[in-house]
């Protein structure tokens, strides 16, 4: 389960570098599970935390393939870059930002382990 789901994107240019920082921050939380794993084991917690988050990421990418391919803005770039390099937009107005710009995604997922919480056969 996902919940208190906020993201930002921050656009830094230098020398004519787009450089763009998706950050996407979230908790979550397993309520159920239909497998014996240990969530009690910190290792076993942080696996599942790291495929959540990986999945996460792999959805963030789809929607930045999809801008690229679209030239769709869809994170908002242009509007940053308008906002904050203003003497610069023009240079960028008319071109696909999501193939002049080098994107790193950041994910900080705050994973919490509710519930019942059974040994199970680890």
């Amino acid at each position: 389960l996902i919940y208190n789901p906020k993201s930002s994107v921050e656009v830094k240019i230098k020398n004519n570098q787009i450089d763009v920082t998706v950050n996407v921050k979230f908790e979550s939380k397993i309520n159920e599970m239909d497998k014996k794993i240990n969530l009690i084991n910190k290792d076993v917690h942080n696996k599942i935390k790291q495929e959540i988050n990986k999945e996460m990421e792999s959805y963030i990418k789809k929607l930045i393939n999809y801008s690229k391919e679209n030239n769709v803005d869809s994170l908002g770039i242009g509007n940053q870059i308008y906002k904050n390099y203003f003497k610069e937009y023009n240079k960028y107005k008319n071109k696909n930002l999501y193939e002049e710009a080098n994107i790193k995604i950041k994910i900080d997922n705050k994973m919490y382990r509710h519930g019942n919480i059974n040994k199970g056969a680890a």
